[in-house]
């Protein structure tokens, strides 16, 4: 499975219900009809203004044929008015373990740098190291991993029944403990950043 994530900022300080009920109701209708679609999942940090989009595919070749046809290019123009330029990019997505369910309302996010030549290394640590554990957190809803393995990016979406949940996963110590495992794999500090769900249309 590959995706293709936007990350987009606003334009207006007002925007953000106008593009909610833009992408309900005009994209979703149309990204659904897209060859190879396997899910969306649209997170919002309303404070900063930020969002991002996760499209989900069979392969990288529906990934790249949804802007080579035109489809992301008319979707991201539906917004024009409400945001600055996004940034655009695809990933492989090694791992996909998500049962969201409807209660699932927020998001962290830990954007991390890998030496390229570890990634796969790295990918076996979260599977059979880091995910066991951080499947029996209390709220616990899902996790997706992407991975960049040409320039060593990796991006983890670990999703949380409710807010306190995730807190209290960090709280406890796990989030950190989680992060140790990868550090000799790191070529800088990994950050982390989160995001209430506004949207999914996933297992």
């Amino acid at each position: 499975m590959h995706a293709r994530v936007t990350i987009a900022q606003r334009d207006r300080s007002e925007m953000t219900d106008e593009a909610i009920n833009i992408f309900r109701e005009s994209v979703m209708p149309e990204q659904r009809q897209q060859p190879g679609y396997k899910g969306t999942l649209l997170l919002v940090d309303q404070a900063q203004g930020k969002g991002i989009l996760i499209n989900l595919y069979e392969t990288e070749a529906h990934s790249k044929a949804a802007e080579q046809s035109g489809h992301d290019q008319k979707q991201i123009g539906k917004f024009a008015h409400l945001i600055t330029p996004p940034v655009q990019e695809v990933y492989e997505v090694p791992v996909y373990d998500i049962e969201m369910g409807r209660a699932t309302t927020h998001t962290r996010v830990t954007f991390a740098q890998v030496q390229p030549d570890k990634m796969d290394e790295g990918i076996k640590i979260f599977r059979d190291a880091a995910l066991p554990q951080q499947k029996q957190q209390p709220g616990y809803k899902g996790t997706l991993l992407l991975v960049d393995r040409a320039t060593g990016k990796a991006i983890v979406f670990s999703l949380w029944q409710t807010e306190a949940e995730m807190k209290a996963s960090e709280q406890n110590d796990h989030y950190r403990q989680q992060l140790a495992k990868f550090a000799h794999l790191f070529t800088a500090p990994s950050t982390q950043e989160v995001f209430a769900v506004s949207f999914h249309d996933l297992g």
